[in-house]
């Protein structure tokens, strides 16, 4: 209760930032052992966090998406067309293509395992509605903070586009 209520209370709020989640082996240990559900208490009290469920969700942009992905014990990845998957559980941040997307491991925000938490900025360009580029710096938050490293991918290399099923064609970062 009281990591849960540390979390409402400090987690940052900007009320232009909206948080996306997926509940992970934690959050679902409280709910099964303890009857707290970490999705209803943002829902009741902090609405600019939004969890999509346990072990899998997914973020719908424009034409695309974002799947996230977070391990538990009896749980496995929902299969998904998503070109970007943000994988939580092991706080070690690393990417690779696989599948015809990028697959994002998250850092830590915490220093109970790590000795330098980090975070993850994303910036995603779009065309005709659908990821074209994806920037990803990874972000130390101490005293000052320093990124520690970018990487640029290309989106569309190993895509193919229905033109039909294209509906928006507006085109914004």
């Amino acid at each position: 209760y009281k990591q849960i209520e540390y979390f409402i209370k400090n987690y940052p709020y900007d009320k232009n930032i909206l948080t996306f989640s997926v509940g992970g082996d934690h959050d679902l240990s409280a709910l099964t052992y303890a009857s707290v559900d970490l999705i209803e208490v943002c829902n009741n009290y902090r609405h600019d966090i939004i969890i999509g469920g346990y072990n899998n969700t997914q973020i719908n942009l424009k034409n695309d998406k974002i799947h996230l992905y977070h391990h538990i014990g009896s749980g496995t990845m929902r299969k998904t067309d998503a070109p970007i998957i943000l994988h939580g559980h092991s706080h070690r941040y690393s990417t690779e293509m696989r599948n015809n997307a990028l697959n994002i491991t998250i850092p830590t925000l915490s220093d109970i395992n790590e000795l330098m938490p980090s975070a993850l900025e994303l910036d995603l360009e779009f065309s005709n509605g659908y990821i074209t580029n994806s920037l990803i710096k990874h972000i130390h938050f101490g005293s000052s903070d320093v990124i520690l490293s970018e990487a640029a991918f290309d989106m569309l290399k190993r895509r193919t586009m229905n033109e039909e099923e294209i509906k928006n064609t507006e085109l914004y970062r």
